[in-house]
């Protein structure tokens, strides 16, 4: 159970208070199946590498979020396909100054963190369905060798990104998907899945 708390936490990318984060011993940050795999983390985990607060509740005051844990987080596995590591830190940045208002309350957002994060980074949609498909496999090899206990991507602690549903770049289909309460799939024949952010650009002037 202590192993699946631990990459629970990883997935969903909530800054708890694990005791103190240690300074980063290199300048380049464990890749996400070394932390799945390491008993130590987050340890030696730079504190960046936390800075995207998510998961099911949006302020101290634990308030729950209207949308499931995966719409506040950027998950590891997708940072990690901006191998620009100073690029990957200001789409971050960007991502979390957002979700204050002047007055530094926190406020829900109404745009899903991934999708920002796609769009700052020019993600296409071929590069992120490979990113999910590899860190499925790596977790399922986990669970495989016995590392980690049996998980269900269709839990809500376990979900993945749906790619479809990201690359239409409609907020209005994507918050409604996303919502905890009677979320709601498009209908396909009506709805566009677009290759990356700058083609919905060109579609969309």
């Amino acid at each position: 159970m202590k192993k699946a708390s631990y990459l629970l936490l990883i997935m969903t990318l909530v800054f708890a208070s694990c005791g103190e984060v240690q300074p980063p011993t290199t300048d380049v940050p464990p890749t996400t199946i070394e932390m799945l795999t390491s008993a130590e983390w987050p340890s030696f985990a730079p504190v960046e590498y936390y800075s995207l607060l998510g998961g099911d509740y949006i302020d101290e005051q634990g308030t729950q979020s209207i949308y499931r844990k995966i719409y506040h987080p950027v998950p590891l596995y997708v940072q990690e396909l901006v191998t620009d590591w100073d690029k990957r830190l200001e789409a971050e940045d960007l991502i979390v100054r957002r979700r204050y208002s002047a007055d530094g309350k926190y406020v829900e957002t109404n745009e899903m963190d991934t999708v920002a994060f796609i769009k700052l980074c020019g993600i296409t949609k071929e590069e992120f369905a490979a990113g999910l498909e590899r860190y499925r496999q790596h977790t399922l090899e986990l669970v495989a060798s016995g590392f980690w206990p049996e998980i269900n991507f269709n839990s809500e602690g376990w979900e993945l990104p749906n790619a479809d549903i990201i690359y239409t770049f409609d907020n209005e289909i994507i918050n409604a998907y996303y919502r905890r309460e009677n979320p709601v799939v498009p209908d396909w024949s009506k709805t566009t899945v677009y290759e990356s952010y700058a083609e919905y650009l060109a579609a969309n002037p």
